[in-house]
């Protein structure tokens, strides 16, 4: 849901949507990811430095998602 939300460009939505996802499951990198995305989407940025450190730690393979957004 989070995903169709954010290439819809419903970011406020997406975000929930992530949100809800890594209540249901906090070890995923993949939500904690996406979750970052649409932080930096909504210009939280802060937000979402701190999301991306932990979807790279839960799963460092997730480094070619944040490639080109720094």
């Amino acid at each position: 849901r989070g995903d169709a939300m954010q290439l819809s460009g419903h970011h406020v939505e997406a975000e929930r949507a992530y949100s809800s996802a890594m209540a249901l499951e906090p070890s995923c990198g993949l939500h904690h990811a996406g979750h970052a995305n649409a932080l930096t989407a909504l210009g939280r940025l802060e937000e979402a430095n701190e999301a991306w450190t932990e979807a790279l730690r839960l799963d460092p393979g997730l480094q070619w998602m944040r490639e080109g957004q720094d």
